[in-house]
């Protein structure tokens, strides 16, 4: 029967050594692809800044115009339009040029776009007439929402 103490068999210093430093390495390089696919994943985002909206009155109809840019870093797509929270379709509203519904909105480019609707609208219990305050919400692929708000005159 042999004797632990007798047996001086064992790994060597610069062997265990360069075992805890290839598993090092080893672990630096996984931590590093995994950051860097987080870090891919935080910076893709959208960000769409309204820098100019106005009403104008053409006969019977309120012209709402917005100028509009994404200043984020990916492409976004505009789904859907609402005034004061509710669809336009409930207010018998059109948007045309750039806040058309599948717009695409490049990133850096200035855009333009058009909301139509009758004085007088109604849904619901509101109606669009003089001096009542509008929210103009922006709904986009990213899932976002933008306002803009204007004084109908």
């Amino acid at each position: 029967m042999k004797r632990f103490e007798r047996d001086k068999r064992a790994v060597s210093a610069v062997i265990a050594t360069v075992i805890i430093v290839a598993i090092t390495i080893a672990l630096a390089i996984a931590v590093a692809y995994w950051m860097s696919g987080l870090a891919t994943i935080f910076t893709r985002y959208e960000k769409i800044e309204v820098k100019s909206s106005w009403v104008t009155l053409s006969g019977t109809n309120y012209i709402v115009s917005l100028n509009f840019t994404n200043t984020g870093a990916v492409d976004t797509t505009i789904d859907s339009v609402f005034i004061n929270g509710k669809p336009i379709s409930e207010w018998g509203a059109t948007a045309g040029g750039s806040l058309a519904s599948g717009s695409n909105v490049p990133i850096g480019k200035a855009l333009q776009g058009t909301i139509t609707f009758a004085r007088g609208a109604a849904s619901g219990d509101s109606e669009l007439s003089p001096g009542v305050t509008v929210t103009i919400t922006i709904h986009t692929s990213g899932g976002k929402d933008y306002l803009a708000t204007v004084v109908l005159p």
